[in-house]
Order: C-alpha cells, then sequence, then structure tokens
C-alpha cells in the first residue's frame, strides 16, 4: 500500500510536465471500478487508500508524537497522569487531520470533481484570505 501511494503521489502530485501531471494512476483504478459492474469497489478503494494515509499519519503521531529530536514539547512525568499528553495527541490529531483531508482531495481530485468536498477544498479553503497563503 505503501508503494502504490508513492507512486500516485509522485505520479499524479510531485511531478508536472508542462502545467500537467504525469500520470493519474490511481485516478484511472478507481474511476474504472466505479464504473464497472461492481461499483462499491471504487469507493471502497479510495477509502482504503484515504484511510492508510490516515492510520499512518495516526501511527507516526502515537509513535514519534511531538518529540523533536530529543525534546519532548508535552512533559510527563512518571506517576503522573497521562491527561497532557492525550490532549497535545489530540490536538495534533486535529491539526493533521485537516491536512490529510485536504492530500485526499488533491491526490483523488479527478475522481472527487464535482462534489462537495472538492468544492469546498478546491475553491473555498483555497482562497480563503488566511488558509490560502499556506495552501
Amino acid at each position: 500500500m505503501s508503494i502504490l501511494m508513492m507512486v500516485h503521489i509522485f505520479n499524479f502530485a510531485a511531478l508536472w510536465v508542462s502545467e500537467d501531471n504525469v500520470h493519474p494512476f490511481l485516478n484511472n483504478l478507481v474511476e474504472y471500478l466505479e464504473g464497472s459492474r461492481v461499483g462499491f469497489l471504487g469507493t471502497l478503494s479510495f477509502l482504503t487508500f484515504c484511510g492508510y494515509l490516515f492510520a499512518a499519519a495516526h501511527r507516526g503521531n502515537t509513535k514519534i508524537g511531538q518529540r523533536f529530536f530529543f525534546i519532548n514539547f508535552y512533559p510527563t512525568l512518571p506517576r503522573e497522569t497521562f491527561i497532557s499528553g492525550f490532549f497535545a495527541n489530540c490536538i495534533m490529531t486535529n491539526i493533521w487531520s485537516f491536512a490529510v483531508l485536504q492530500f485526499c482531495v488533491q491526490l483523488f481530485r479527478t475522481y472527487l470533481r464535482g462534489t462537495d468536498i472538492a468544492k469546498i477544498y478546491e475553491v473555498q479553503v483555497k482562497y480563503l484570505i488566511g488558509i490560502g497563503w499556506f495552501y
């Protein structure tokens, strides 16, 4: 799954030739499955790919946390409550979930064209005054 996502990211998001994507790798697969007799597999595969990105981000957050080299941003002490670490991880989850969802919309924008989520992220969020600069 990691290799498929990396190939799709490089082919569709990272590499550009003449102001166009190199190849819509997983978008073609999802659209083909959506148009076939088993159309639910297109949606299921899209959810699987995006769910994998969410699971990888969650695993990275719980494994590495907010440690930056040797510094912990939320120190937990022995025999102390873990509630401060829990709240810090919840805040980080709220931050990265917005970013991963936006990344999924960017990666599958040909499959999601015309949907509400594409309109929200590709039009409204893209041109907000504060967030548009980071976009």
